[in-house]
């Protein structure tokens, strides 16, 4: 580039002020962390609902089953006639 093309700084600076700044900067962040908080917790409150009632229909489908057995009575429908 040229100097035609460049803006000339008319900006009076003045080097004998002098400027101490100090940033803290917050602890790094865990994304992963982030990324977990937000899609596998979640998931994991699902997947505890679901398995509650996969346990329930479990429980009463072996409860069915042995009632069955135990007392030789079968639901009222044949499978062959």
């Amino acid at each position: 580039m040229t100097d035609d093309i460049r803006s000339r700084d008319t900006y009076p600076v003045d080097e004998t002020y002098s400027v101490d700044v100090e940033v803290l900067y917050p602890e790094r962040s865990s994304r992963l962390q982030a990324l977990l908080a937000l899609t596998v917790f979640p998931k994991l409150l699902l997947l505890i609902r679901h398995i509650v009632a996969l346990y329930v229909v479990g429980a009463l489908a072996l409860t069915a089953v042995a009632v069955g057995l135990l007392t030789d009575k079968y639901p009222p429908f044949r499978l062959s006639s």
